[in-house]
């Protein structure tokens, strides 16, 4: 099983540029160096995101701004631990509005944010595709 955590995780975007999705190295040091604790969060992310954005998608349905709130702060963490930048930053946006009661704007970041765990996703399936190997 070959680790390359010196490599943040690439996908195409429109355009065809790549664009960091992940680093792996800063989620490893997050692990202190634990390459297994790492492959287990990220089966547990790979598991529960869809959860999580199902909740975040209900809740915003819902227009209830706690639960939406409960819902975006669980996604940041989960996000967060793999340095994900896009997803962070939408996460924290969302996350804001919801404290600050703007339910309409965090309401709005919601399909770039599924969008961007989606992606996320993705790119660390076939992150353990490839370990697996």
């Amino acid at each position: 099983m070959a680790t390359d955590t010196n490599q943040p995780g690439d996908a195409p975007v429109p355009g065809g540029s790549p664009a960091p999705l992940y680093d792996l190295k800063a989620a490893l040091e997050r692990m202190d160096g634990d390459v297994t604790l790492l492959h287990e969060i990220i089966d547990i992310f790979l598991e529960d995101s869809e959860g999580c954005l199902s909740t975040a998608s209900s809740s915003a349905a819902k227009r209830d701004v706690t639960a939406l709130q409960r819902a975006v702060h669980t996604i940041k963490g989960a996000v967060g631990n793999f340095a994900s930048p896009e997803a962070t930053d939408l996460a924290q946006q969302m996350e804001l509005f919801c404290k600050q009661g703007e339910v309409d704007q965090a309401i709005a970041l919601l399909p770039p944010l599924t969008r961007a765990v989606r992606t996320l996703a993705e790119a660390l399936r076939e992150y353990r595709r490839k370990e697996a190997a």
